[in-house]
């Protein structure tokens, strides 16, 4: 009888996602087992014949038979238009013993590795790229630089550091064209902060090198983007404290934005206006002509201090300074002068912040983590970010008998923002979701999305109670519910170009023993989403495809 259930499932499944009304299809590679338990989906690229290839990371203890070992490396997969595993290949990773993975890119078809080695007899830190070799399951190791340790004393800790957005880069970046390379360091030191750019050619020879500071407050100075253009030309995006480091002082906006441009032989800058605005998500984005800087705006709320009991237990909550995500920032810049064409502060409507706070009885947490800002053909942007805090709770026992602190990962609501050339608001869309997981890994939570032309595709697991609201979708859930495994489905959510939203479940979870996680979705020239799904050593692919 189960059998049945489930085979009546996946055919409704099948019915749901490739029927006559439906702009996509949904297809599942059959379940396949590997020794190795966890596995990252890094890329997938699309192949001329309809198929795809997948790129998964793996760095874990491995036992076989015959080995036991702490493995790191790379599996490959070939995959037909329907799905068909055409073929599964293995590159291992040879690191030093002292070294860490710290990046991986793709670049003109080659996987790029980067790895740090602490050299204590040099005080260096040595930076070497793995470089996959054409039709060989290896990989090239290359010494490209080091860093001078009494320099640059905490970089080592912050190249190392988790990475919560996933972004598997480290701290290199190519460019567009995949001709440069940038490699930013940073001292990490609150007392001499410093910063130094390395820029290389494809075939990772040096171009220059240049240490860059902030003029006046390089303590104060924090770089949040780093980018490079097809002229190897390298743009940052700073945020510069006035004072203490702190986003407000008496009601006023304590820091500003700064972007520069930095070549070998200068470095210019121009600063943005926030006016007084607290703007606390923005990125940068490069075109050939001029340099955007897009992002959220808030207002600032009162401290929240709750308690909660639950059972025997008092959860003491202290939720920090709230901020309601209020409008968008929109600046753009002329590459040339470093001169600011256009800058515009848009207020999302009264219909939209009513509909995303009072549905839920919170007053939000205004931090963003910017999953998206696509670029439409026919001008404007789509920004997608996605609200996520850590929070952390002390439970005390009615008893008397101690306490015990716990944190948990938030990815809250996504929200969905389209904007002209000019940065004017078209529409904001946005989707009531809560997720809870105790690791920034748990394959449960958070989302991914990518654009197509002016439509809008995202990927999340979340409860099966749908309730729309004014065209944005809440999820409803109790007071202190949380996803699971048996109340959730994989959705895929479309907004159009005029800001109409439909969803629809491509993945049961309940009657289905691989759970996709699209954390780690990825996208191939916007046109389909891959997602890797497991259940310890079972693995499978979903692939959600336009026609």
């Amino acid at each position: 009888m189960k059998k049945n259930l489930l085979f009546i499932f996946s055919l409704t499944i099948t019915i749901i996602c490739n029927g006559q009304n439906k702009d996509y299809s949904v297809i599942k590679s059959r379940v396949f087992i590997e020794p190795f338990v966890k596995t990252k989906l890094i890329k997938s690229i699309e192949d001329n014949e309809g198929g795809i290839y997948t790129i998964r990371y793996y760095d874990e203890f491995v036992s076989m038979q015959y080995n036991h070992s702490n493995s790191k490396g790379f599996i490959i997969q070939h995959w037909d238009s329907l799905q068909n595993s055409l073929s599964y290949n293995n590159y291992k990773i040879e690191t030093d013993k002292k070294g860490v993975l710290s990046g991986i890119s793709i670049n003109q078809n080659k996987l790029h590795v980067l790895e740090y080695v602490q050299n204590k007899r040099e005080k260096t830190i040595d930076c070497f790229v793995h470089i996959s070799l054409d039709n060989r399951n290896e990989f090239e190791r290359k010494k490209i630089f080091s860093v001078d340790v009494k320099r640059f004393p905490g970089f080592i800790y912050s190249a190392l550091n988790d990475k919560i957005d996933n972004n598997y880069q480290g701290n290199m970046e190519f460019s567009p064209n995949g001709e440069y390379i940038v490699f930013h360091i940073d001292s990490d030191s609150k007392d001499d902060e410093k910063h130094k750019l390395h820029v290389l050619n494809s075939k990772l020879e040096t171009v220059w090198e240049k240490e860059f500071t902030h003029t006046e407050k390089d303590k104060l100075f924090d770089i949040e983007n780093v980018k490079i253009d097809n002229n190897g030309e390298v743009y940052i995006l700073g945020k510069v404290f006035h004072n203490k480091r702190k986003n407000e002082i008496k009601d006023n906006i304590n820091y500003h934005f700064e972007v520069f441009k930095v070549t070998k032989d200068k470095t210019e800058s121009t600063l943005l206006n926030l006016e007084n605005n607290l703007v606390n998500t923005i990125n940068l984005k490069l075109n050939e002509d001029q340099v955007y800087c897009i992002g959220l705006f808030s207002e600032k709320n009162d401290l929240n201090l709750i308690d909660i009991i639950i059972g025997k237990d008092i959860i003491t909550g202290k939720y920090e300074d709230k901020y309601k995500i209020t409008g968008t920032a929109f600046f753009s810049i002329d590459k040339l002068s470093m001169k600011i064409i256009k800058s515009n502060f848009q207020k999302l409507s009264s219909e939209f912040i009513e509909n995303k706070y009072d549905t839920k009885g919170y007053k939000g947490t205004g931090q963003y983590l910017i999953k998206n800002i696509e670029p439409l053909k026919d001008s404007g942007y789509i920004i997608v970010a996605e609200e996520f805090f850590i929070e952390s709770s002390m439970h005390y026992s009615m008893a008397g008998m101690g306490a015990t602190s716990s944190v948990s990962y938030n990815f809250n609501d996504i929200v969905t923002i389209r904007l002209n050339e000019f940065g004017d608001l078209i529409w904001a869309k946005n989707i009531n979701k809560h997720q809870l997981g105790y690791s920034n890994n748990d394959k449960l939570v958070s989302c991914s999305a990518f654009v197509n032309n002016d439509k809008t595709y995202m990927f999340f697991n979340e409860r099966k109670n749908i309730k729309p609201i004014e065209n944005n979708l809440n999820f409803e859930h109790g007071n202190f519910g949380n996803i699971t495994e048996k109340n959730s489905n994989l959705y895929a959510v479309k907004i159009d170009g005029d800001g109409k939203i439909s969803c629809d479940a491509i993945h049961l979870n309940k009657y289905n023993d691989i759970i996709f996680y699209p954390v780690n979705g990825s996208s191939s020239y916007n046109s389909q989403m891959v997602i890797f799904g497991s259940n310890e050593k079972q693995k499978q692919f979903l692939t959600f495809k336009l026609k």
